[in-house]
């Protein structure tokens, strides 16, 4: 693990998903605290944040074949602060779960997707203890899902990043 700038850390997870929103049309809005830290794996928590994007990006392409959008399909993405702790927020306007899929999402092998392995949410879940953090998930069928990574904040390099 090092100390990485959480900001960066969506940034550079977003440069790798940039491609996928321009094709579907999905609007990214992001609003990123760069003065937060954490202690992480860079890989690991790179690679949950683009199967958090991804998922956000396909139930929205998803909800968009099922209902004509009253708003543009948006994808959130926020680093906030408070405290000793990091929230790193992605938030889509998509399908959404129910609360039995909700329940059942970090399961390994559960997928409600065609050609989903059901890994996703479960490997996720796994690598954000692992780097000491908690995954939390909020859904609503057809309105949002929002999942909140909450790292402990790390001081140690912001102070280093101010000299």
């Amino acid at each position: 693990p090092e100390v990485l700038c959480a900001a960066e850390l969506v940034d550079e997870s977003l440069a790798l998903v940039r491609p996928v929103l321009k094709k579907t049309g999905v609007k990214l809005e992001h609003a990123l605290d760069s003065s937060l830290y954490i202690t992480a794996d860079r890989d690991q928590i790179k690679q949950v944040l683009i199967n958090l994007l991804m998922n956000g990006v396909e139930a929205t392409e998803e909800r968009c074949r099922r209902e004509a959008p009253s708003q543009p399909p948006a994808l959130a993405v926020s680093v906030n602060g408070s405290g000793d702790t990091v929230m790193i927020r992605v938030r889509d306007r998509g399908i959404g779960m129910s609360p039995e899929e909700l329940r059942q999402c970090r399961d390994p092998f559960f997928s409600t997707k065609k050609r989903g392995t059901g890994l996703g949410l479960s490997l996720c879940e796994q690598y954000v203890k692992e780097n000491g953090g908690v995954m939390r998930i909020e859904s609503i069928p057809m309105d949002y899902t929002q999942i909140d990574l909450v790292f402990e904040r790390s001081f140690y390099a912001a102070k280093d990043h101010d000299r």
